[in-house]
């Protein structure tokens, strides 16, 4: 499987909050977490449009941003950059408001062309999921 990974693949708004998706090596890992959830051994503290504040046991908070991937070396957690396998996947999308009429509310929030289907799949998910609570 290689060194342990965790992807910031994309952040999302929507009217019960704000949502981070983490794509990883790890099924464990792959996961959408809002605040004071937990990857890796992090606590998320802060989510914006396109970034994630991360603090770890030590109390230290660091940023990611989409794209960026943690790997784990040597015992730690590393963040590593820009993820090879999404240099195109930024997937940034804010869901309707409330107010929208219901065919607005069955369009899919634009996000950008993935290489990376599984973290796209997250979206369509956490999507899916809206759409039945709208009905």
């Amino acid at each position: 499987m290689g060194a342990p990974y965790v992807t910031l693949v994309g952040t999302m708004s929507y009217e019960k909050g704000l949502f981070a998706f983490f794509d990883s090596n790890n099924p464990d890992m792959k996961k959408i977490l809002t605040t004071d959830d937990e990857v890796a051994g992090y606590k998320v503290k802060e989510i914006t449009t396109g970034t994630v504040t991360l603090e770890g046991a030590d109390k230290k908070e660091f940023l990611m941003k989409v794209g960026e991937q943690m790997r784990q070396e040597s015992g730690t957690w590393q963040l590593n950059g820009q993820a090879e396998a999404s240099s195109s996947s930024t997937a940034v999308a804010e869901a309707p408001a409330e107010s929208d009429s219901p065919a607005d509310a069955t369009e899919a929030p634009a996000a950008a062309p993935s290489s990376d289907l599984q973290a796209n799949e997250v979206l369509k998910r956490l999507m899916k999921l809206r759409e039945q609570e709208n009905q």
